[in-house]
């Protein structure tokens, strides 16, 4: 019987994708084992400080900088978004990439 995962052309068996949980917990152990018994403070902030800015850049880069589509995605506020953005200095376009107008910046003639 054929292993439903190889391909016959090559005889290869395609890996198994790992799950996300075990790929974080991998990469934690790893980040625990160089901080060793002596590590910093401040690894739960640390952690959920990386997690956040990942997952706002690539919410917000699938929703090409709309944050109101990318707050509803994420199931949060616009304004908890724009708040979360601002703290960890996350760079990306403004609203829509829309430049401010004349009148926006109060340099009415």
């Amino acid at each position: 019987m054929e292993n439903p995962d190889s391909d016959s052309r090559k005889g290869a068996v395609k890996p198994v994708p790992q799950s996300f949980e075990s790929m974080v917990r991998d990469h934690l152990e790893r980040l625990l084992k160089g901080i060793g018994k002596q590590g910093g403070d401040q690894l739960h902030k640390m952690v959920m400080q990386m997690v956040e800015r990942l997952l706002l850049e690539l919410v917000l880069s699938h929703c090409q900088g709309n944050q109101v589509e990318a707050a509803r995605i994420l199931g949060i506020n616009r304004n908890t978004l724009a708040r979360r953005i601002k703290e960890l200095n996350i760079q990306g376009r403004g609203k829509r990439g829309r430049k401010k107008s004349k009148r926006a910046e109060g340099n009415i003639s």
